[in-house]
């Protein structure tokens, strides 16, 4: 088994889209990766890093021609800006992070501050120069969709202004509009499918709506610009300080560009105009499986966030100190995405005793990628896995897509409006011919989404079967130590089942409800005793489900649950930090069996490997 080189934050994702799709929309992006990839050959575990290296290019280039402009500029308005905003996306990690990836957002990146660039020097020219902004505007439809829009939108509003007779004007668009809103959604799958050809689908003429994502989102993507993509907000009291007066700052320095400029300046009309269209037009009326917004696709904000700091900077008594603020907050939130863990393949690869080992996995391509020698077979190839699991004394499984591990109804998620029944049964046939044909769990590595786990036939009545840890859970890392027991797993033990229990295990209990639990598991010995416990209470109020414990057992490890945050699903879970609790339960009895009584409750216990 082989893994030449494993980076901190691994190939994967939407790299293999932009590496294997060459796309109009980014089209310097898709002309560039054809040469690389006739320079460097397919991409590999050796040379995807250089792949990478794009965004590097547009970076050095977006600072190349900003020094051209301060020097050769006379505006010390502008130039100002230059150096602020220069200064500003070398430690702001959000920056950082987008051209750290193999993705046209950098080319996005480059175009968006160049042109906010452009505004600021030509907004006051606009009806002398319409030709050089009409022009700019069909060439941003080769750069990124929402670029051509904020522009769309910027010249609307300028010329709307410039009109005399608005009403009839206005009259026109009324008629036009109520001529296409009965049959916009046809519409919007045509044109969709004419313009975006590679996501031809045949569409679920179905709009998305308004909902309370639609007032979070465009809060979310602010913070995403200012604090990077791996920070959420109420995880750390820090950032959430750092973000509400950011946001007062924001506020106050758009009121003041507004009342010292009028509410044409540029940073209005192309800045938040069109991101207010994009949030609360474009999103709700999208159909199931069209892309939803995120912040990446929004870019074209970024710079005018940075332009309102800045003018508070030069207008403001307090501007010193905003900026000072600015600073230091967002060298902190690079420090924190700097310390990040991410998944480690190599940590897979250690867990596989040799290249003879058969791996079944829900994506083989991705996988093959990392891991180079060993037979990955697809999980839903029946008559492969069949033969996998007839032929091996031990075999890994390898997930990778978090939307196999719970069933997710149709529309529920709406990048998969058909729902994940299908697939997630799929998994639970295979979980359930391990159990069948006597594998047990024998090691683990888990770092979410990803979750490998290594098989071994076991001949004993025990066979232990892990659980496929769904997005709730998503901060649990496997194997986990707790004292001097490694947790490899966790299994769901459901009302009903009797199963024997040994004298020490660890376990968390599932509850929708937080009410007293008296007598809901029985415990019967060897000698005909039976025994009836309670459970205690737990009162966290953020919870989707309560972690609850046997009354009286002691909590064995915690950590903190992330907030769970979807732009693109409805799904249970906090947006609030929560603590996770693992507790240990000890018997001075042997040989004793257990049992859950109450139907609401499901217990997760741990699989220790050293019990195997």
């Amino acid at each position: 088994m082989s893994l030449t080189y494993a980076p901190k934050i691994p190939w994967g994702g939407d790299e293999w889209f932009s590496y294997n799709n060459f796309t109009i929309m980014g089209l310097p992006f898709s002309i560039m990766t054809s040469i690389m990839k006739s320079l460097l050959g397919d991409v590999s575990i050796e040379n995807f890093l250089i792949y990478r290296q794009q965004g590097l290019i547009w970076s050095t280039l977006l600072y190349i021609i900003f020094t051209i402009i301060f020097i050769k500029s006379k505006s010390e308005k502008v130039n100002g800006f230059i150096i602020f905003y220069i200064v500003f996306i070398s430690v702001n990690p959000y920056f950082i992070q987008t051209i750290e990836f193999f993705r046209y957002y950098t080319l996005y990146f480059f175009s968006t501050s160049v042109i906010t660039l452009f505004l600021l020097y030509n907004d006051d020219k606009y009806f002398e120069k319409r030709y050089m902004f009409f022009s700019l505007t069909v060439l941003c439809l080769f750069i990124h969709l929402f670029l051509f829009i904020q522009l769309i939108t910027y010249i609307f509003i300028k010329e709307f202004i410039k009109i005399k007779r608005k009403l009839y004007f206005i009259t026109a668009i009324a008629i036009i509009s109520f001529t296409i809103i009965p049959n916009l959604a046809e519409i919007l799958s045509y044109l969709h499918n004419a313009l975006l050809p590679i996501y031809n689908h045949d569409y679920i003429l179905d709009h998305r709506g308004f909902s309370l994502s639609t007032i979070i989102k465009p809060i979310m993507i602010i913070f995403t610009f200012l604090f990077g993509r791996y920070q959420t907000p109420l995880s750390s009291y820090y950032i959430d300080i750092l973000f509400t007066i950011y946001g007062l700052i924001i506020v106050y320095g758009t009121y003041k560009v507004a009342r010292d400029q009028s509410v044409r300046h540029p940073m209005i009309l192309a800045g938040i105009a069109p991101y207010i269209i994009s949030i609360f037009l474009i999103e709700p009326i999208s159909l199931p499986q069209m892309t939803q917004i995120a912040p990446q696709h929004v870019l074209f904000l970024f710079p005018w966030i940075v332009f309102g700091f800045y003018y508070l900077f030069i207008k403001s008594k307090i501007g010193i100190i905003a900026s000072i603020i600015l600073w230091s907050g967002t060298i902190y939130a690079s420090y924190l995405s700097q310390t990040m863990d991410f998944i480690d393949y190599d940590k897979i690869v250690d867990r596989v005793p040799s290249d003879e080992i058969p791996i079944i996995s829900d994506a083989p391509a991705q996988f093959e990628f990392f891991i180079e020698s060993n037979d990955i077979v697809w999980f839903r190839d029946d008559q492969k896995v069949k033969q996998v699991l007839n032929n091996n004394g031990t075999i890994g499984i390898l997930i990778g897509n978090w939307k196999l591990y719970s069933k997710l109804e149709p529309l529920q998620f709406w990048h998969n409006p058909l729902g994940t029944e299908l697939v997630y049964n799929s998994l639970n046939r295979l979980l359930d011919s391990l159990r069948l044909k006597q594998f047990s769990l024998y090691d683990s590595y888990s770092f979410f989404p990803v979750q490998f786990y290594l098989f071994k036939k076991n001949e004993s009545l025990f066979n232990a079967i892990p659980w496929f840890y769904d997005m709730k859970y998503k901060d649990l890392i496997l194997p986990l130590y707790i004292n001097d027991d490694k947790v490899i797993g966790f299994e769901k033990i459901y009302p009903g089942q009797k199963i024997s229990m040994e004298s020490k295990f660890y376990y968390f209990i599932q509850s929708s409800s937080k009410n007293e639990k008296k007598n809901v598991i029985e415990l019967s010995y060897g000698d005909g005793t039976v025994k009836s416990i309670n459970l205690n209470i737990d009162d966290d109020q953020y919870r989707s489900l309560f972690c609850r414990s046997i009354e009286g057992d002691s909590i064995a490890y915690t950590f903190n649950k992330m907030p769970l945050i979807s732009n693109s699903m409805k799904y249970p879970g906090s947006i609030f930090r929560t603590e996770f609790r693992i507790y240990q339960h000890i018997n001075n009895n042997d040989g004793y069996s257990f049992e859950i009584k109450d139907p609401e409750l499901v217990m997760i216990k741990a699989i220790i490997a050293n019990n195997l």
